[in-house]
């Protein structure tokens, strides 16, 4: 019987009554009509309905259900095995329904079998919505790529691709879903493991509690969230290989390695109430290898029946041969700012420091304040409570020392009787408790500790929180301990040893003590900057009955400042009238600290350290600094006298063709480059230190290698005005060289660095155009690449 196809618009067949298959029930647009009159079911989102698809073949049948929405439900196998089905697999068979299109409408003139369909390669039959559907494919089609189909009660035959029967053709281990199990790490609450090999490997079992997770065994404490979620996920990206489906049947579970299995996993997860999805519980049970099968092990589900195999490495992967490789290396485990209340305990006492929040005055916002109760009434700084959440917060874990510590282990690292216990109480979570022992003795910044719900003893790694626990409540009261204008500033005194300094200010600060002198402005710019609101890095001890201890009764320096202010009002919280004296004592051991206090002042009965930058702005030379002020353009000679020799230089000839000349000790054509860069140095010389606030007369030069100088630099000037530099002997300081120098315009003796000292001591060759010899050049190259 021959057949011919004839392709007709769907309205066509609708209008002549020849098929009629489906009407939707949905109210349809224009646009979705017409492209559902191109479908062969014409149901619009099909595939969302669907819950069971079961497929007939000459080889078997397939049955899939589902239950619920697609989000919450998955695909389950019942026919030919009872199983999971592998949802993208299910679910390209469902799309496949939804988009199966119509290329041509046939006509039949004859019976089923012409195209197959008689006996079908398959029958699918699929429910949707409570209607139930079904479709034969018969065989290929005249077309490359085209089948035969009928939907089950219609009286056409539809040619359309036949892709859709590469999905329907499927093997039972290809239907099959291949994860181990289906779950989202992050969905995980509790997670254990056990193995059979207890030496070797760590049984873990871990909770989580809230965004943490909490380790019970082996031992109680903190555990890594990343590294725990981590596991979790070895286990979640966990597949079989469709060759690895070996039973569903175990009968012998010696035959697996399962009766004593080399690992037990058990994973919980939360239910889901917005997704409809209840809480699951996984375990799997890891046995021996696969025989046959390098690399492969035997595993199983408790709550399923088939036996599988899966990568041996997974037992690898999930091994924790050392504990701290999942525990929190975090010493605090909280959110910062739900602390509201903190509480110290030391042997001189207890502090307790409480967060208020305070409406401000329009009343429609508040900010948060935190107040001292104990051991007495006081506002704290909230910048100070802030960083010392954080600090606690910030601290890690660098060892974790002993778990199960014996009463000596608790003495030996200061935690039979700690040196302080804290406790924060953290809003929606209570208590959370921290036992603080003895500083590392060899590792700054380290120290023993415990912490609530843990026995175990960890050495901590956190700069000066040892030290700031240590000062109790004065941890947090205001860190400044001056407040002046230092535009109001008009004397000062320091006093360093046996050494004083006087600075007064008219319009402009004097050097008046021990000479009177040109002071040196940014230095005395500097030290009032440190001092007017002199901040302290922390405050040590309010008991200053023993100054010695702290290099205090007889200080290194002593800074007072005298202030008069006319601007500032009274309640500004800034001195008015009065003097502020700041006395500084011994280093800080291991710290770049100085002790210091106040010798006047609303905190002179506290001891605090402040830092080395403020120290060196006060342990500084505020004598003017300046040697020499000299026009380079004004200088008409040059003479460098040295005991041995003198090298003159002049200028000769008018406006811009002026050029340098040496003239002695003999005559020749002046390097002029070199000569400029002479008077660089000079215009002006600076001192880098005083050597002496006066020193004229020989007797007194004489230590400073003046009385007989090295090397005398005259400057003779167009008005005929000589300015000289005198350099002397040099001085050593530690690994530093320094020259001492002077004119006779100062009472001072200045020190320069060796470095400065040898661009001033030049020679002939070096001033005049002559021909260098090897040896001249190759120490002029030296010298450059030094500079």
């Amino acid at each position: 019987m021959n057949w011919k196809t004839t392709v007709l618009m769907a309205a066509i067949c609708i209008v002549g009554g020849g098929y009629l298959y489906f009407v939707d029930s949905k109210q349809l647009d224009t646009k979705t009509d017409q492209e559902l009159g191109k479908k062969v079911f014409k149901v619009k989102d099909l595939s969302d309905g669907i819950t069971r698809i079961k497929i007939s073949r000459l080889d078997g049948e397939f049955d899939f259900h589902r239950k619920g929405d697609e989000s919450s439900s998955p695909w389950l196998m019942k026919e030919p095995l009872i199983a999971r089905a592998d949802k993208s697999n299910v679910k390209s068979i469902a799309s496949g329904l939804e988009d199966m299109s119509v290329q041509s409408v046939v006509e039949v003139s004859g019976g089923l079998g012409e195209y197959g369909l008689d006996k079908p390669r398959a029958t699918v039959t699929f429910e949707s919505e409570g209607q139930s559907y079904s479709l034969l494919i018969g065989k290929a089609g005249p077309k490359k790529n085209t089948v035969f189909v009928k939907p089950g009660d219609a009286s056409v035959i539809y040619l359309t691709n036949d892709s859709f029967y590469e999905k329907v053709k499927k093997t039972t281990e290809e239907y099959r879903d291949k994860k181990v199990v289906n779950l989202d790490k992050s969905d995980a609450t509790d997670f254990t493991l056990v193995w059979s090999n207890k030496e070797k490997n760590k049984d873990i079992v871990a909770t989580r509690e809230g965004d943490n997770w909490k380790l019970t065994a082996p031992v109680t404490d903190h555990g890594d969230k990343t590294k725990l979620e981590g596991l979790i996920g070895k286990i979640e990206s966990l597949d079989i290989d469709k060759a690895d489906f070996y039973t569903e049947s175990m009968d012998d579970p010696a035959k697996f390695g399962l009766d004593a299995p080399a690992l037990s996993v058990v994973i919980k997860t939360k239910a889901d109430i917005d997704k409809k999805k209840a809480g699951e519980t996984f375990e799997i049970t890891f046995g021996k290898e696969v025989e046959g099968k390098e690399g492969k092990i035997y595993a199983k589900r408790k709550d399923e029946s088939t036996v599988f195999g899966v990568k041996k490495d997974i037992l690898k992967d999930l091994a924790v041969e050392e504990l701290k490789d999942i525990r929190s290396d975090d010493f605090g485990v909280f959110e910062d700012d739900d602390v509201t209340k903190i509480e110290i305990t030391l042997a001189s006492g207890e502090a307790v420091v409480e967060k208020h929040e305070e409406k401000k005055d329009s009343g429609s916002s508040s900010e948060i304040k935190w107040r001292t109760s104990k051991p007495k009434e006081a506002d704290s700084e909230k910048g100070a409570v802030d960083s010392f959440i954080d600090a606690i917060d910030g601290a890690k874990i660098d060892e974790f020392t002993t778990d199960d510590p014996k009463d000596e282990d608790l003495d030996k690292y200061g935690l039979k009787e700690p040196a302080a216990k804290i406790t924060l109480t953290v809003k929606d979570a209570g208590p959370v408790s921290f036992e603080i022992g003895n500083a590392h003795p060899d590792a700054g910044g380290k120290f023993y500790a415990k912490r609530s719900g843990s026995n175990s003893i960890y050495l901590v790694k956190k700069e000066n929180l040892h030290k700031d626990l240590l000062s109790g409540y004065l941890l947090f009261r205001d860190k400044q301990v001056v407040n002046f204008n230092k535009s109001a500033a008009k004397k000062i005194v320091v006093t360093k040893g046996d050494n004083t300094v006087v600075l007064t200010k008219s319009d402009v600060w004097q050097l008046t003590q021990p000479v009177t002198a040109k002071a040196d402005e940014s230095r005395i710019d500097g030290l009032l900057w440190q001092l007017n609101s002199l901040r302290a890095v922390r405050f040590v001890s309010e008991n200053k009955d023993d100054l010695s201890k702290y290099g205090l009764d007889k200080p290194i320096i002593k800074v007072s400042v005298e202030v008069k202010d006319d601007d500032s009002v009274e309640d500004s919280g800034k001195l008015k009238e009065g003097t502020v004296t700041l006395l500084i004592g011994e280093k800080v051991k291991d710290e770049e600290e100085y002790y210091a206090t106040m010798a006047d002042g609303p905190n002179k009965d506290v001891t605090f350290t402040l830092g080395k930058y403020n120290y060196n702005k006060f342990d500084t030379e505020f004598h003017d600094r300046e040697i020499l002020n000299v026009t380079k353009g004004d200088v008409e000679e040059i003479t460098l006298k040295y005991v041995d020799a003198t090298i003159t230089c002049k200028r000769e000839g008018e406006g811009d063709d002026r050029k340098w000349k040496v003239t002695g000790p003999k005559e020749a054509e002046g390097e002029k480059s070199a000569i400029e860069n002479l008077l660089d140095e000079l215009d002006p010389l600076k001192g880098d230190r005083i050597a002496s606030y006066k020193a004229k007369t020989g007797p007194e030069l004489a230590p400073f290698g003046l009385d007989a100088p090295e090397l005398t630099i005259t400057l003779r000037q167009k008005d005929q005005k000589e300015k000289i530099v005198y350099v002397g002997k040099s001085l050593k300081d530690g690994g530093d060289e320094y020259f001492h120098v002077r004119t006779d315009e100062k009472d001072a003796v200045f020190l320069i660095k060796e470095s400065k000292a040898k661009d001033l001591r030049k020679k002939f060759e070096d001033l005049a155009k002559v021909e260098k010899k090897e040896g001249d050049k190759a120490e002029e190259k030296k010298e450059v690449e030094e500079k």
